[in-house]
C-alpha cells in the first residue's frame, strides 16, 4: 500500500477475509465476509465504485480483483478498513446486502433510463463529443451500469447495458475538445495587400495553427481510447461478478 504496509486478501469458498500482516495467521483482522455469495454480492457493490482497475491481470478470480483494487486505492490500513466498513457492514447478512442493493436500484434504473432515452435521441456520430451533453456524470452512469450487470440475467438487456457502456468513452471533458487556436482567423483572405514577407509569416502561422489542431484532435481520440480500455476492462470484472452469481445462485 501507499502507507508500506502490507495487506493480505483471503478468497476462498468460505469467503472473504482481509488483514494487516507478514505472517497470515497472526495479523490484526480488517474485513471479514462469509459464504461465496455473499462475498460476490458485496464485491459487486464495491465493484460499481471503482473507477479504474490497475490490479494484476493474472488475478483471474474478480472477487480478488476486487479487494485487491480497493486495497490499491486506499492509502493506508485504516483507510482500506473504514472504506470497506462503510461500503458493506461486516455483520451485514446477504438478505441484508440485496436490501441495500435494491434501495441502489431504483436511482440507478433512473440514471440508465435517462441515458438510455437521451442515445435514442442523439444516436452516435462517429464523434468524439463533450461529456456535458450526457444526462447524468459519466461516473454515474457506468457505476450505474456496471451494478446493473452484476444482476442482470436477460442477454439481451446484457447485450444493451454493454454497449451503452462503451458508447461513454466518445464522451470527453470540454477542455480537451477545443483545438487551441494560435491566431484569430481561419484562412488567407486578407493576404492581398500585405507584403512578401507578411504573407510568408501568415502562412507559417496558419500552417501552426492547424498543425496543434491536428495534435490535439489526435490526443482526443487517444485519450477515447484509453477510456475505452477502461471500460472495458470494467465490463470484464462485472461479467466475472455476474457468472460468480450465477453458479451461487
Amino acid at each position: 500500500m501507499e502507507s508500506g504496509e502490507l495487506v493480505r486478501i483471503s478468497v476462498t469458498q468460505a469467503g472473504v477475509i482481509v488483514k494487516k500482516s507478514h505472517t497470515f495467521l497472526r495479523g490484526e483482522k480488517l474485513y471479514e465476509k462469509s459464504g461465496a455469495d455473499e462475498a460476490a454480492l458485496t464485491a459487486g457493490l464495491l465493484h460499481a465504485q471503482i473507477e479504474t482497475y490497475r490490479a494484476p491481470v493474472g488475478l483471474s478470480d474478480p472477487v480478488l480483483k476486487v479487494f485487491t483494487q480497493m486495497a490499491l486505492d486506499s492509502a493506508s490500513t485504516l483507510d482500506l478498513k473504514m472504506q470497506l466498513t462503510r461500503a458493506t457492514k461486516p455483520t451485514e447478512t446477504i438478505e441484508a446486502v440485496s436490501d441495500r442493493g435494491r434501495r441502489n436500484v431504483m436511482k440507478y434504473q433512473q440514471i440508465i433510463a435517462d441515458y438510455g432515452r437521451f442515445i435514442k435521441d442523439n444516436p452516435p456520430r462517429g464523434e468524439i463529443r463533450n461529456v456535458s451533453e450526457l444526462p447524468h456524470s459519466k461516473d454515474e452512469i457506468l457505476e450505474a451500469i456496471t451494478f446493473q450487470i452484476v444482476r442482470e440475467k436477460k442477454p439481451a438487456e446484457l447485450k444493451a447495458l454493454k454497449l451503452g457502456a462503451l458508447m461513454l468513452a466518445d464522451f470527453q471533458e470540454e477542455g480537451s475538445l477545443n483545438p487551441a487556436k494560435s491566431i484569430g482567423f481561419d484562412g488567407f483572405d486578407f493576404v492581398s495587400g500585405t507584403s512578401n514577407e507578411e504573407q510568408d509569416l501568415i502562412k507559417r502561422s496558419t500552417k501552426i495553427a492547424y498543425n496543434n489542431g491536428r495534435q490535439r484532435l489526435k490526443s482526443v481520440k487517444e485519450l477515447a481510447d484509453q477510456n475505452l480500455l477502461q471500460i472495458e476492462n470494467k465490463l470484464l470484472v462485472a461479467e466475472a461478478l455476474r457468472h460468480k452469481l450465477m453458479q451461487a445462485g
